[in-house]
């Protein structure tokens, strides 16, 4: 029994990048943390996929988010705002403006 086989092309994507994002990019794979560019360039497109499919985020009293922050800022050096929200379930729009509070009072940097 012979079967189609679905051969699809993958898309070809052009992106701009610093001299110092490809340059880092460059040491990590010299580093062996991927095989080339390529692999870099595509595992970082479905790593950011994965992180903004958020299935339901929470969105709880600001006071109880700071905190939550808080906490979490305390365990990890530093943070983006994506990861904040993906780690904790939390809702992007609440934690940068948790973030944006923080800030301004001087409590993160």
């Amino acid at each position: 029994m012979l079967q189609r086989q679905n051969h699809r092309q993958n898309e070809q994507v052009s992106a701009r990048l610093s001299p110092q994002e490809t340059k880092r990019i460059e040491e990590l794979v010299a580093a062996g943390y991927c095989l080339n560019t390529s692999d870099f360039v595509r595992m970082a497109v479905r790593e950011k996929l994965l992180g903004l499919m958020v299935a339901q985020a929470r969105r709880p009293a600001t006071k109880e988010a700071r905190r939550e922050i808080l906490s979490y800022l305390d365990q990890h050096a530093q943070a983006y705002a994506s990861d904040v929200a993906l780690d904790l379930g939390l809702d992007i729009d609440l934690v940068f403006a948790v973030l944006k509070e923080l800030q301004q009072s001087g409590e993160v940097v």
